[in-house]
């Protein structure tokens, strides 16, 4: 079980025969197997053929067909809940040291059929979503409900038709319109001004365009794992870039392994990079899985879990691999995505199969200031595949649904509650499970 970027469609890129690499595959999640409540209306549908039956003149004595009601309705009642008590022993916020609050499981209007990634807006009432499958940019509530769908169609400057990568930057946000194309927006999503990952010679002379595969973006900086374009029309290999917000000077941090398997996983939502301020943090897919801080300076945390360590085998990435790819995801354990709480801390998203049915989804906090790996909290869902949203107040989980073909994978739920409080692991990190 996964996530990550999908193909968009516009503009091509030569290096490695890859078109338009940052939306190459966002979203290719894995296939959700089941509802919370899958399994809940056991014996529902039984109860009106019983009361028929007791009405019936058939000629049993009243005393015993109102004994026979008796037991089917204990036994209706008991099915029930049976139904309840699965619900409320679903892992849940309190349970992962949570802060004063309540959470909010709520049925996700229809809209997003294709969405990799989500923020919230600086209050953390609402919740963005661009979305490349339908075109559009959506503000959802907490209750599930959609409070705004923007669409602006064009290849303009301040218009987009695939919308992707919402990052909240300070008080507006920066949504990707095309692999190299971007828009900046005001917090009431107003487009205010584009800007541009392809340059001219005279505003960059050495390159001309960056391809990203995954992003992030500080208050300063947007920072990807691609590769550049030099004026002449060359391609650089893969590498961790930076790119000033305000500026065209290009800048690269490390390079990326050329093991296939490993790029592979750059290629599928969440991001594997981290910009935590002026911290820079890539989660490596080799063979052996590790942090790496590539910014400011080149740094090894220990701070992986020792269960998801090993990278797990995958079958070969393809866009008709890509269903059977996710499935296989779902029954491995496995590190899923790196995210930013704070200028030192780290949020590592993990994921492996249930003892019974359904995915486990572990949020791992790592001060990477200290190299300390914190306490798992365990995320009250059950889904095969998710977007995570982690704010400073509050998380928010979206449930999707089953993948009905590449590049329509519906949203599901939306589940908000307060960010968990968090504390140092009793286990070393070498031994942390």
């Amino acid at each position: 079980m996964k996530i990550r970027l999908v193909q968009m469609v516009a503009g091509s890129c030569p290096h490695d025969r890859i078109r338009s690499p940052l939306y190459r595959i966002a979203n290719l999640a894995a296939v959700q197997r089941m509802g919370l409540f899958a399994d809940l209306p056991v014996g529902l549908g039984r109860l009106p053929r019983q009361s028929d039956q007791l009405l019936s003149g058939d000629g049993v004595p009243v005393m015993e067909r109102a004994l026979h009601f008796l037991r089917r309705w204990i036994g209706f009642s008991a099915a029930v809940l049976f139904g309840l008590f699965g619900l409320l022993s679903l892992p849940s916020p309190a349970s992962a040291q949570t802060r004063p609050g309540r959470m909010v499981v709520a049925t996700a209007e229809a809209g997003p059929i294709w969405a990799s990634q989500a923020t919230f807006d600086r209050s953390e009432e609402r919740i963005v979503i661009a979305d490349p499958g339908s075109g559009r940019v959506y503000v959802y509530a907490s209750n599930g409900r959609i409070l705004r769908r923007i669409a602006s169609p064009g290849r303009g400057v301040l218009e987009f038709e695939k919308p992707n990568l919402p990052f909240l930057v300070g008080e507006r946000f920066l949504i990707a319109a095309s692999p190299y194309r971007w828009v900046w927006f005001s917090a009431s999503l107003e487009p205010l001004s584009g800007w541009s990952l392809e340059w001219e010679e005279r505003e960059n002379g050495r390159d001309a365009a960056l391809a990203p595969y995954e992003v992030a973006v500080s208050e300063t900086a947007l920072y990807a794992i691609g590769a550049v374009q030099s004026q002449k029309g060359d391609w650089s290999d893969w590498g961790v870039f930076e790119v000033p917000l305000n500026g065209h000077a290009l800048r690269q941090l490390s390079t990326i392994d050329k093991d296939a398997e490993e790029r592979s996983f750059y290629q599928t939502p969440p991001s594997n990079l981290a910009a935590c301020g002026a911290n820079v943090f890539l989660l490596t897919m080799g063979e052996r899985v590790s942090i790496e801080q590539v910014a400011p300076a080149s740094h090894t945390l220990r701070s992986v879990p020792a269960e998801f360590r090993n990278r797990p085998s995958m079958p070969a990435l393809t866009r008709e691999s890509l269903p059977l790819r996710k499935a296989a995801q779902r029954n491995v354990a496995a590190a899923e995505g790196l995210f930013c709480r704070g200028n030192n801390q780290l949020l590592l998203l993990t994921h492996r199969p249930r003892k019974t049915e359904g995915v486990q989804w572990l949020v791992y906090p790592i001060d990477a200031s200290k190299d300390v790996l914190g306490a798992a909290v365990e995320l009250p869902t059950f889904a095969a595949e998710i977007i995570f949203v982690p704010g400073v107040k509050k998380w928010a989980i979206l449930e999707k649904g089953e993948m009905k073909r590449v590049g329509i994978q519906p949203l599901t739920r939306i589940i908000t509650f307060p960010a968990p409080a968090t504390r140092p692991s009793t286990a070393s990190p070498l031994r942390s499970r």
